[in-house]
């Protein structure tokens, strides 16, 4: 039975058309987990991958498009519970307890006007209908730290307890919960689980994983319309061939539209080593990596010019053998498990 028989994709299929409006492509499971996400509002969204796999480009999109009041808290290290929760005015207290001092009477250190909202109080104060507020990078938030023990509370509960006046700060009655997203680079081979367990277990998860040759290809037809078609293919199959090499940092989703970019701005109709060397400044991001491409470039080009021949050809992507691919490709990315293989079901 299909699935479409089981479930209701409607809600998904609409958010994928109108993330493709904007150039942004998504599978319909991606678009099923976001669309009930924003829908139902019942917790948070947690987006979890490797760097440059488009985790904050999504939620920003799917603010754009839906209209939402996006607050984004860009996580550091050193960020701390006063700039995404509340801290208060010193000076204002200080001339209160002056005031105070004059006027012969107890002194409001903590009255409501001496606060100063931060950006996730700033969120349940509004009076809009549609707010998101997102949390980049949270896995740079320093394990055990004071913001990290209030997400919990504040993510899940949407209200913010102001520990000197017991008081709160929550949504206006009749207003909507927020919607509140998390992109994190924790998870395999990353850095650590950075959320609570209690946190993750009251939240959608989504592990977004870099887009396929496939993918990439139907990304590009997007974001950089002026690309001929063999041309958008070739790309697509030597980012995919590139990425199976184990550099240190591989190439980012964001990076492989930016060099198509290039290549469309200078009129290049077809990859060539020669095209790759001249725009490389797009690719490579130090001399170890320079080092990399020039081993793997000539290699590399022959595999997109061939397999996007007979894509355009015959229509489908039949992925490589392991003896044309990157010789030192690991176990994980070996071709016969992987999404692109001809005996396995590609992405919908």
């Amino acid at each position: 039975m299909l699935i479409e028989e089981q479930i209701n994709l409607s809600a998904a299929r609409m958010l994928r058309a109108r993330l493709a409006d904007v150039g942004h492509e998504v599978t319909l499971q991606e678009a099923f987990d976001v669309a009930n996400w924003f829908h139902m509002r019942r917790g948070p969204l947690i987006l979890e991958g490797e760097p440059g796999s488009g985790k904050s480009e999504l939620l920003k999109r799917v603010a754009a498009i839906s209209g939402a009041e996006l607050y984004w808290i860009q996580c550091y290290e050193q960020v701390g519970a006063g700039e995404v929760l509340y801290t208060w005015n010193k000076l204002a207290q200080r001339w209160e307890a002056a005031r105070a001092r004059r006027e012969k009477r107890d002194v409001k250190w903590w009255d409501r006007d001496h606060l100063i909202p931060g950006k996730m109080a700033h969120a349940l104060m509004s009076e809009a209908q549609l707010v998101m507020v997102v949390f980049d990078e949270i896995d740079k938030i320093p394990e055990g730290s004071q913001l990290e023990a209030a997400l919990l509370g504040v993510t899940v509960d949407q209200r913010i307890t102001i520990n000197e006046s017991r008081d709160e700060i929550k949504r206006r009655g009749g207003l909507p919960p927020i919607l509140i997203g998390f992109t994190s680079n924790a998870g395999e081979r990353q850095l650590r689980e950075s959320l609570s367990a209690p946190l993750r277990r009251r939240s959608k998860f989504m592990s977004l994983e870099h887009p396929d040759a496939i993918r990439m290809e139907k990304i590009l037809r997007s974001a950089v319309p002026g690309l001929a078609d063999n041309l958008r293919r070739q790309i697509a199959i030597y980012l995919h061939g590139l990425r199976a090499d184990n550099w240190d940092k591989k190439i980012s989703l964001s990076e492989g539209i930016e060099w198509a970019a290039t290549l469309a701005h200078v009129g290049c109709e077809e990859l060539s080593t020669e095209v790759i060397e001249w725009t490389r400044s797009d690719v490579v991001k130090g001399e170890q990596e320079l080092k990399r491409l020039r081993e793997a470039n000539k290699r590399l080009v022959k595999l997109a010019k061939e397999k996007a021949r007979e894509w355009g050809e015959t229509g489908a992507l039949n992925f490589y053998s392991a003896s044309e691919s990157a010789p030192n490709m690991s176990r994980r990315d070996d071709p016969t498990s992987h999404p692109l293989h001809p005996n396995l079901p590609s992405y919908a």
